[in-house]
């Protein structure tokens, strides 16, 4: 809902990192988040589901505290189409999996 109603600049400041001090978490915590993640995204009626997936994400670890990186990125199709994706992970653990080879924009 967050993006719906509000500008893209202010989602992105609503879910910067503050007051996340915590770098290691347990890998089972981390896939318990990433399940609720997928299976939240199966209730999802619009088509950006991992910029919705990787926002929740964000929010999700933000409230445990957990230090995460929001990396939004692009890349062409097999009809030369851009094509942009959003992914995040934490350390090396990625929630929303970034998949091809998308040449990273910026993070947050």
């Amino acid at each position: 809902m967050l993006l719906l109603v509000f500008p893209f600049k202010f989602c992105l400041k609503f879910i910067k990192n503050k007051n996340c001090n915590i770098n290691a978490i347990d890998l089972k915590y981390l896939q318990l988040i990433k399940i609720a993640i997928d299976r939240a995204n199966h209730l999802a009626f619009w088509k950006n589901v991992c910029l919705v997936s990787s926002f929740t994400a964000r929010w999700m670890l933000q409230r445990r505290k957990i230090k995460s990186q929001l990396s939004i990125g692009v890349a062409h199709d097999d009809d030369k189409k851009i094509i942009a994706h959003a992914w995040i992970k934490v350390n090396n653990f990625e929630i929303v999996k970034k998949g091809l080879d998308y040449k990273k924009l910026f993070h947050v």
